[in-house]
């Protein structure tokens, strides 16, 4: 029987060796939003510490902290009616003496092809919002394909990191651009498909928008209070491998939090 090798993905090669800090976008700073940011500024301190240049981040949202979102989400009571990316912000740049950007509104078509984005990730409800983020960076991705001189671009747009999630489970989805890899004894994957490419449907599953909640128990009836805390999680270690690692041998996860169960996407 041929022994199978085992599947692997390198980082980009002017992400492992950048010439300025990796641009990071993230779209919405909700409940796996504000758990993501909290983890990206520790993520940045400790690319530092390891004399890598690190991350730059923008944080894009358009929508205002509620009472309901004050415990689930990382917010706390004196944020009470303030833009979410903008409190958000401030408090990682006063903490850390950072220069993150946030912008209060929803990310547009601009923002996504601006050439000043490294890395997407996406933190948003709708599937219909995540196949439209695919709609605006696809002639990009597909561009990375068939142009070699694409991926010697220090701003190219190479990765797609989604978060989802219901009451009690989620996933972490990781996508990438055409990838040059280099020679190696295992299998290497030059191209990781995304949330949209691997679901082509999932704009049709959304359900039916309730409104945002009035009370902090309705939202809990929604999600679980640390739902939001696992997917990040996840999603922050398989970010964390690929740049500290430089290599992975996944890209993402599905998890169930009734079970407690944990399954890797393979690549």
């Amino acid at each position: 029987m041929k022994e199978t090798k085992q599947k692997v993905h390198y980082l980009a090669d002017f992400l492992a060796n950048p010439v300025h800090p990796i641009q990071v976008k993230l779209a919405g700073v909700g409940g796996n939003g504000t758990h993501m940011l909290k983890g990206l500024a520790a993520i940045h301190a400790a690319l530092l510490s390891l004399g890598h240049m690190g991350i730059s981040v923008i944080a894009y949202d358009d929508d205002t902290v509620s009472k309901s979102n004050v415990g689930r989400q990382l917010f706390y009571p004196s944020d009470l009616g303030k833009n979410k990316a903008e409190i958000f912000i401030n408090r990682i740049n006063r903490s850390y003496g950072f220069s993150w950007i946030a912008i209060p509104h929803r990310l547009k078509a601009l923002n996504m092809t601006d050439g000043k984005c490294n890395i997407f990730i996406s933190c948003v409800d709708k599937g219909k919002t995540r196949m439209q983020f695919w709609e605006w960076m696809k002639n990009y991705i597909i561009k990375s394909e068939n142009h070699s001189n694409y991926g010697n671009s220090y701003d190219r747009l190479s990765y797609w990191l989604d978060l989802g999630n219901d009451k009690t489970s989620g996933q972490v989805i990781l996508g990438s651009a055409f990838t040059m890899q280099p020679k190696s004894n295992f299998t290497t994957v030059n191209r990781i498909p995304n949330i949209v490419e691997m679901y082509p449907d999932l704009g049709k599953n959304d359900k039916e928008d309730l409104g945002p909640s009035c009370s902090t128990m309705e939202a809990l009836n929604r999600q679980d209070l640390f739902i939001n805390a696992m997917i990040s999680d996840h999603a922050l270690k398989l970010l964390w491998k690929l740049l500290h690692e430089l290599v992975i041998t996944y890209h993402g996860v599905f998890y169930n939090g009734v079970i407690e169960n944990t399954i890797p996407i393979e690549l």
